[in-house]
């Protein structure tokens, strides 16, 4: 659809990322990824470190439910480099911490996604 700028708000207690897209809140689902639930401390610690971020996130928005639920693609601010700016895809953090879990629907970055996933722990299902 399009990618706009917004401001992390809060987290919502199903671990959804509310958001402030001009000027308005909205529960932002990531694309692609399944919560454990409840969400982990670790996860919701990582998520308010987002208000600390001086520049707007970025979010592709993929789609809007008709109750005004956004599932997308977030990207944070990481540095700056002699070619520019380097964005961060939130995604790859949760997954590469072992804080989410690639969803089993088809979905663009799939295979990106699978490469960052930490494998299951002992136990652990791997679906």
């Amino acid at each position: 659809m399009a990618e706009v700028e917004s401001r992390f708000v809060r987290v919502s207690p199903e671990g959804r990322i509310v958001l402030e897209l001009g000027g308005e809140e909205h529960e932002v689902e990531l694309e692609g990824l399944e919560l454990p639930q409840p969400p982990s401390q670790a996860y919701v610690e990582i998520l308010n470190r987002l208000s600390r971020i001086s520049r707007p996130l970025r979010l592709d928005v993929r789609s809007v439910s008709a109750d005004g639920r956004i599932r997308g693609q977030l990207r944070v601010f990481g540095w700056q480099d002699k070619s520019g700016d380097v964005w961060v895809d939130l995604a790859h953090v949760l997954l590469e911490r072992g804080l989410a879990h690639v969803a089993g629907t088809e979905f663009q970055e799939r295979e990106e996604y699978l490469r960052h996933e930490l494998p299951p722990r002992e136990g652990e299902s791997a679906t």
